[in-house]
């Protein structure tokens, strides 16, 4: 259902686009005009106790094959801040703190429907950085997009990022 309280936090103002479900109900997905520009679909869990503060805004360097989506939020679950980076996979690579960890874990597997049933795997670490912190993150691709969607961590059940990740993907058309 439309929140009648949008917060004012995003970077760029959210718009809303109505969508049927599997059930043929009607949900509004919240995303901004510039990253649908971008032919980007992101849409966030709407609980309010777990995704806090989400700040949308469009990446754009000469550098980059393409512009890249970029979401920042805080996690009420496992209390940190996140990140999701969407765009080529070399600029989305490089402009994370994952890289050094990626290279030295084995992922776990995960995956989730689109709308259209297409299954999309997601790579799914959890990196030890010290006694204290951990690195999450999910990995996974959808068209011509790699989507990353990381954060460091003490506390909290990291598989709820790839929770997130999977129900990001159950929106993607």
């Amino acid at each position: 259902m439309l929140s009648s309280a949008v917060p004012d936090s995003y970077d760029v103002m959210p718009i809303y686009h109505k969508k049927l479900d599997e059930e043929g109900f009607l949900r509004y997905m919240r995303t901004t005009g510039d990253i649908l520009d971008l032919g980007i679909r992101i849409q966030l869990p709407e609980d309010p106790h777990w995704i806090q503060q989400p700040k949308y805004s469009v990446l754009k360097e000469d550098a980059y094959e393409k512009p890249l989506a970029k979401v920042e939020y805080y996690d009420g679950n496992i209390f940190t801040d996140m990140t999701l980076l969407v765009g080529a996979k070399e600029d989305v690579l490089k402009n994370t703190d994952i890289t050094a960890y990626i290279d030295r874990f084995a992922p776990e597997s995960w995956g989730a429907s689109t709308v259209s049933g297409d299954y999309l795997s997601i790579d799914f670490y959890v990196m030890p950085i010290d006694d204290i912190y951990k690195m999450a993150a999910a990995i996974w691709e959808y068209e011509e997009n790699t989507y990353v969607l990381y954060g460091k961590t003490a506390a909290g059940d990291c598989s709820l990022v790839a929770k997130v990740a999977a129900y990001m993907i159950g929106y993607l058309e």
